[in-house]
């Protein structure tokens, strides 16, 4: 079925803390995805599954007998019993109602992960409360009871799957997601997370860099911290472009899951981070072309209302296939902070991928601890951990939101290409088609409102130029692509794409998103195609589908006009 699933259940809303009505993990939360993914028409295009409670067998590869068995007991406790409860479990508290959300959220989850698995459904995205990703074998933490990422990644692999990727952008570390599968070569599991030497929470030294698995598992946990608050768009895209997306290349998964939390967005008061909500949906659509493309987005966290439900919403939407939107500016160089993770991530792990070869040998910053020294037990703290912030400042962040919100532009199509030698009319097309001789087409009328003929925002040829004003990309490495000197409307010479698909992720990708351009222009002479090149040419376009709204106009040779309509149409 070529459609978008969606699950989610009106008891994910019924739960809260009793105690302490400023806890940021609150009903709101949820409501607000929903709200605005309703507003946006999005809900109504989906396949919507109906949530289930997960079962005891289902439980049992992620979760003892005894945390189920305390899970299951608080629906009929009382507040205080609540509290006593909730002070076993750091960061938790408990409601007489969470349990049934709980089992309703990780049983959606593994429905919904199966139909794309299956291929009943396209991709999926499921409106989860509460997250999971936390949640341990024996111990719930983290506003997390079940881990319903791995609980849907343990029955995938139950029912067939032989490969899973879990991308977990939350700002904080999955630890539970880490362990469930820290020595299971079939999982990789991938985490950018917030974590200053330790300092931050969950405060855990497994949540380093050179935390890559055990046993079978070995280099197939990659961990990303982030030892600075602050980190931006261009700081993510690094670890996009430089690690996520090449080792899930290589890894070539038969699902990817996501754990997808708003924190790092910008205004979360848990994250500190400066994340568009728009930059989700780039993520999105970058994991959504490659494998293939069986996604599902599991919510997790995410602390701010406005961001999160705008970040939610623009996952949902371009998992519908909707154009990714523009980013208001191009990217920059990552921090240096960024940097070094990079380089430690890529040498510790050069020896079990290979497009990380070229770091063997480099050694990596040897580990900094700043986290506590002895380690916290229980009874911990039931009240809020989250500091509430002034007004003045909360009112700061909503307008800038707000902002940004009213700058992304979500533009539709009805239909994406527009292949000059079958039709005449232009008009609402993604991505157009022509020969060289068909200059004189007027394609994408009213997207780039020019011709064809006229400049796009970036060129890209493949004809191996040395006239010495096209930028030959086989001539950069990522270190250049913020140092080179662009012109107004650059052209680039990417025939290196040909026999090196690392360069679509190393070079032509942040360079492109440094031009953050507005259309783009392509242009292929080739007589014949490899089946090699052809493959990272459908690479090539289907990452290219992140950047100017997935507007492009591609001239090609008469020889192999029909196999790049084949590799767009893919």
């Amino acid at each position: 079925m070529d459609r978008t699933g969606v699950v989610f259940d009106q008891k994910m809303e019924e739960y809260f803390c009793h105690w302490d009505p400023s806890y940021v993990e609150e009903p709101g939360r949820w409501r607000s995805v929903i709200d605005r993914c309703t507003d946006l028409g999005l809900i109504e295009r989906c396949h919507r599954l109906k949530s289930r409670p997960v079962t005891a067998k289902e439980i049992e590869p992620c979760h003892s007998k005894e945390l189920v068995q305390i899970l299951e007991n608080t629906a009929s406790m009382g507040v205080e019993q609540l509290k006593k409860a909730s002070s076993q479990y750091d960061c938790l508290y408990i409601h007489e109602n969470s349990w049934a959300a709980a089992q309703l959220s990780a049983g959606g989850g593994i429905d919904l992960s199966q139909a794309v698995l299956d291929g009943h459904l396209k991709n999926g995205m499921g409106i989860l409360r509460p997250p999971g990703h936390h949640a341990m074998y024996n111990e719930s933490c983290g506003y997390c009871y079940l881990n319903n990422v791995a609980l849907a990644a343990s029955h995938a692999l139950e029912r067939g799957a032989k490969k899973i990727v879990i991308v977990d952008w939350d700002v904080h570390h999955g630890q539970g997601t880490q362990r469930q599968f820290y020595n299971d070569n079939r999982v990789l599991y991938i985490s950018i997370h917030r974590y200053e030497h330790g300092f931050w929470w969950p405060n855990l030294r497994e949540s380093e860099y050179d935390a890559i698995g055990e046993g079978k598992g070995r280099g197939f946990n990659i961990n990303l911290p982030l030892n600075v608050t602050g980190n931006t768009n261009s700081d993510y895209l690094a670890f996009w472009h430089s690690i996520v997306l090449p080792v899930i290349l290589e890894f070539s998964p038969d699902l990817t899951l996501i754990s997808a939390g708003y924190d790092p967005a910008v205004g979360c008061p848990e994250g500190e981070q400066n994340v568009t909500p728009a930059c989700f949906a780039h993520f999105t659509q970058s994991l959504m072309q490659i494998g293939n493309g069986k996604v599902v987005a599991l919510l997790e966290g995410g602390y701010f209302l406005p961001s999160l439900a705008e970040g939610a919403a623009l996952t949902l939407r371009t998992l519908l296939g909707d154009p990714t939107p523009l980013l208001l500016e191009g990217i920059s160089q990552p921090n240096p902070s960024i940097k070094e993770t990079i380089l430690n991530v890529k040498s510790t792990l050069s020896s079990y991928w290979t497009c990380f070869g070229d770091y063997a040998g480099i050694n990596p910053t040897p580990p900094l601890w700043k986290g506590p020294d002895v380690a916290e037990t229980a009874p911990y703290d039931i009240m809020c951990p989250t500091p509430a912030r002034s007004e003045s400042e909360e009112n700061h962040f909503k307008e800038l939101v707000k902002s940004l919100i009213s700058e992304t532009t979500l533009r539709s199509f009805e239909r994406k290409i527009f292949c000059s030698w079958e039709e005449d009319n232009t008009e609402g097309y993604q991505t157009g088609l022509a020969l060289f001789n068909e200059y004189k087409v007027q394609t994408l009328v009213g997207v780039t409102g020019e011709s064809v003929n006229l400049p796009a925002s970036v060129h890209i040829m493949f004809n191996n130029t040395t006239d010495g004003q096209t930028i030959n990309l086989a001539d950069l490495s990522r270190d250049d692509v913020f140092g080179v000197k662009l012109a107004e409307n650059p052209v680039l010479d990417c025939s290196q794409i040909l026999s090196s698909v690392n360069t679509v992720f190393q070079v032509l990708l942040p360079l492109l998103y440094r031009v953050n351009p507005q259309n783009i222009k392509i242009t292929i002479d080739h007589q014949t195609l490899e089946d090699s090149e052809a493959s990272n040419l459908k690479l090539m376009f289907g990452q290219l589908q992140s950047l100017a709204g997935g507007r492009k106009v591609v001239f090609v040779s008469e020889n192999i006009k029909n196999a790049i309509l084949d590799i767009i149409r893919a």
